[in-house]
């Protein structure tokens, strides 16, 4: 064997070597990042639950107190309407999408007082939606909420320019299939 295959096969397994050598201290150096970030959170662990425990009790509570406050705004053992949140989302975007104006009627002459665009008015409504829903017991209850001023308790009425305008309630039992059933109750807001 000649000089140059000897030194072309040594060089070979010295490169091999260092190759296998790099590699395994990779590996070493791989296992012992592993190896501490396992105990960091096996340290860590018995906080992370312990947290855990005291937001799931901390909502828990929080649970029970929201059931309270509504058994105290609308009364103990009502029963509600199913799917009452979804029903009054739907019927305010009929609202925002109807391009029409709401307001009152004026006490003196025709029209209405102060009328205010369709996405204004539900911009503004959105606000009180929540205490709406809290003190709802039935979805014919809520129509007649948002039918309803909840300061001055006058009616609501829409302008929708093709025709005159009607109340806010009978526009929406007109326009919005899932309220055409439901009573209106006479309670006012």
């Amino acid at each position: 064997m000649s000089s140059e295959n000897r030194l072309f096969r040594w060089s070979g397994l010295v490169g091999g070597a260092i190759v296998s050598g790099l590699l395994l201290w990779m590996v070493n150096d791989l296992r012992i990042h592993v190896r501490k970030s396992v105990d960091r959170v096996n340290d860590d662990l018995p906080r992370i639950l312990d947290k855990t425990r005291d937001t799931a009790d901390t909502m828990a509570t929080l649970s029970q107190d929201v059931q309270q406050l509504r058994a105290l705004v609308i009364g103990e053992g009502t029963s509600r309407d199913e799917n009452i949140i979804a029903y009054e989302t739907d019927v305010l975007r009929l609202i925002e999408n109807s391009a029409g104006k709401i307001g009152v009627k004026k006490m003196l002459g025709t029209g209405l007082a102060d009328p205010v665009p369709a996405k204004e008015w539900v911009t503004r409504e959105r606000k009180a939606a929540l205490w709406d829903l809290a003190r709802s017991r039935s979805k014919a209850d809520l129509l007649n909420r948002i039918g309803h001023s909840a300061v001055t308790k006058r009616t609501w009425y829409i302008d929708t320019g093709d025709k005159e305008f009607s109340t806010l309630v009978d526009w929406i039992k007109a326009n919005h299939p899932a309220s055409q059933e439901l009573e209106a109750s006479d309670e006012k807001k």
